[in-house]
C-alpha cells in the first residue's frame, strides 16, 4: 500500500498521453547582401512539418516530413539542435523508466 501511495502524488492520477503533435522546423536559404545589408531570400527557404507521437510504447515521428512555405513557421518556438537531442533523449529515458512502474505490462 505504501508503494502505491508513493506513485500517486497528492492524489493525482497518471497524466494522459498527449495527442499527436505537429513539429515545425525552419530552414533558410543562403543569405544575400544588398547595399551592405544581409537578407534571407524566401526562395530556397522553407518550413518542414512532421507529426510526432509520445506514448507508452513509442516516442518519435509518425509521418513523413513535408516542406511548407516559410511563412507557415511564423510562430515556431523551439530548441537548438543540441538541446533538442538532450530533450528527446530525456523523454525516451523517462518513458522507459515510467513503464517500469506499470504493472499492466
Amino acid at each position: 500500500m505504501l508503494i502505491i501511495s508513493c506513485r500517486n502524488r497528492n492524489g493525482q492520477e497518471q497524466p494522459k498521453t498527449p495527442n499527436d503533435q505537429e513539429q515545425l522546423s525552419v530552414f533558410l536559404a543562403e543569405h544575400v547582401e544588398i547595399d551592405g545589408k544581409l537578407y534571407i531570400p524566401l526562395d530556397g527557404s522553407g518550413c518542414i512539418s512532421r507529426n510526432y507521437r509520445v506514448e507508452r510504447g513509442y516516442i518519435g515521428p509518425i509521418s513523413e516530413s513535408i516542406v511548407l512555405d516559410l511563412r507557415e513557421c511564423h510562430k515556431v518556438i523551439g530548441y537548438s539542435p543540441a538541446e533538442y537531442g538532450v530533450l528527446t533523449t530525456w523523454m525516451e529515458n523517462m518513458r522507459v523508466w515510467l513503464v517500469g512502474f506499470d504493472r499492466k505490462k
